[in-house]
This record gives structure tokens, sequence and C-alpha cells, in this order.
């Protein structure tokens, strides 16, 4: 445990709530079947245990949460197809941050929801694909690849089932790191290199939008940073290849450098819906510029 950060950072990947399903190639391609699977899934979800957070200098407390009795489950959309626009498929790959906990009430949020519908209000023909099911508490469409407790080296391991060679997404928008950084800073940012190689080799016609990770709940970069060296390697190793793309097709999203307050965070690292829109506006900006394209 790091010394006088956020207890509840350590414990960021604790939520464990699955929405493990079936693989889904595209909205559009999907049968009733496994979205019925799927909801079944989501449904068994709302009695994992939950993180909350914990004062400074306590251990977090884990907590089994009650089903969410009485939320309202928003509708999942449909691929948005405008007239003449070709339909552009997007990965999301990540950890507890991509999922949320929508599934669960009073919990965290993903930053999915808002970033769907900030895309098709806009304009864009998008499908979000994956073999995970969640839907956001905003809605939009569920699919995704973010689990809980994903590290990057759980995320490299996985690569092979998340991206079979039927999938071929036109962009993967990759959010992970939060649950390596407490340990030794050694090795963190080489083994993110490795990730992005991989993902690139296993499918190098895709567009990878790379997402730096929020600071610590009331803390600024500046001060996360200090407290956090692995966060801070894992923030400049980002940075530093998306600048060094000189084909264009390894793009950031520097989320790091937006400007979070406290009311933006369900816990010490987890989002409330105010953060998950901040989150979901900076990868929009990114993203928008790869699929006007």
């Amino acid at each position: 445990m790091l010394k006088n950060v956020w207890p509840i950072l350590a414990a960021s990947a604790l939520l464990t709530a699955c929405g493990d399903g079936g693989w889904n190639l595209s909205s559009s391609q999907q049968g009733a079947d496994n979205v019925s699977a799927a909801s079944a899934a989501q449904s068994n979800a709302a009695a994992s245990a939950v993180s909350t957070s914990s004062p400074s200098g306590t251990a977090p407390t884990l907590l089994a949460s009650a089903p969410a009795l009485g939320v309202q489950v928003p509708t999942p959309a449909s691929p948005v197809v405008v007239a003449g626009a070709k339909v552009k498929t997007v990965m999301f790959i990540g950890d507890s941050i991509t999922r949320g906990a929508d599934d669960i009430a009073n919990t965290s949020k993903t930053f999915r929801g808002s970033l769907f519908r900030r895309l098709t209000e806009s304009g864009y023909s998008v499908d979000f694909i994956g073999s995970q099911w969640l839907l956001p508490a905003t809605g939009g469409d569920p699919h995704h690849e973010g689990y809980n407790g994903a590290s990057i080296q759980s995320t490299i391991d996985r690569i092979a089932t998340m991206l079979p060679a039927e999938v071929a997404p036109n962009v993967i928008v990759l959010q992970i790191g939060f649950n390596d950084v407490w340990g030794p800073r050694e090795g963190i940012a080489s083994r993110f290199g490795a990730l992005v190689n991989a993902l690139r080799t296993a499918k190098p016609g895709a567009t990878l939008v790379l997402c730096t990770l929020h600071p610590g709940r009331g803390l600024t970069e500046r001060e996360f940073a200090v407290q956090v060296p692995g966060w801070a390697d894992l923030t400049a190793k980002i940075r530093a290849l998306a600048n060094a793309s000189s084909t264009d097709n390894i793009l950031l999203a520097d989320v790091a450098a937006a400007a979070f307050t406290p009311n933006d965070y369900f816990d010490g690292v987890h989002l409330s819906q105010l953060g998950a829109d901040k989150f979901g506006a900076v990868v929009y900006q990114t993203l928008s510029s790869v699929l006007a394209r």
C-alpha cells in the first residue's frame, strides 16, 4: 500500500462484477440468443462485491451489493447508420474504468455511454464491438472488452480471445494500467509498449487510441505523479508512443491532462457519471477525428 495515497487506489481492481458473455462481432450481427445470455449475466453481476472509498490511512472496505432494485435499465442502442456513411467498428479494451459498474446502483460508471451519445449526436456511424456486455447507465451500445482487475499483462494474455481472426475493428480504444501502477514501477512502461506492439501485430489495420489515466481523486496530475511514480512512468510512455507514431495509426486521448474535480469520482479512482462524461469527452475529441477520415 502506498502511503498518503487514497487507499482505494490499491483496490481499484476490486469491482468484481462481470458482464461476461459470448463474443459479439457487432450489434448489427447479433441474434437474440447472445443478447439474452448477456442480459442474464448482467443481472447476476448485481450480487458482486464493490469497493467503497475509505478515509486516508485506512484499508478500503468491501461490501456485498444487493440487487439494484428499482433501477431503470436503458434499452441497448442499435448501431447508428447515417445515410451514405460506412459504419465504423470501435473496440474498447481496458479494466474496470472501461467496464464500469453501471448494472449496480450507486456505483462507478463507464465512459462508453456518454461517448456513444456524443458520437451519434454528431452524426458518426459507429458500432461498439466486443465479447463483453454491460449497458451503460446513460444507454448506448453495451459491447466492450473491459475486465475488472485487468492488468497490462493480463490484457496481453487475452488478445487472442478478444481479437480472433474474424474480428477486425476499425479503431481500438485502450485504457489500461491502474492495476499496475501501485506496485514497483520497474517494467510498467516496457509492458505497456509490449501490449501496444501485440495489438498492432494482431490487427495492423486498426487505429489505436491510447488513453492516459486520470489522477486520483483530489490530486492534480503533478501531485499524483509524485505519490504514484508508476503512474507517472506509464503516462509518459503513453504520450511518447502516441507522439512517435509516424503513420498516424496511434493517437492520444490525454485524459490525465483533463481538469477533474472530487465530484467526478465515485471513490479514489473510479468515476461518477460526471467523471465518466468528462473522460468520454476527452476520448471523443480523438476518436471523432479518426471516424471523420
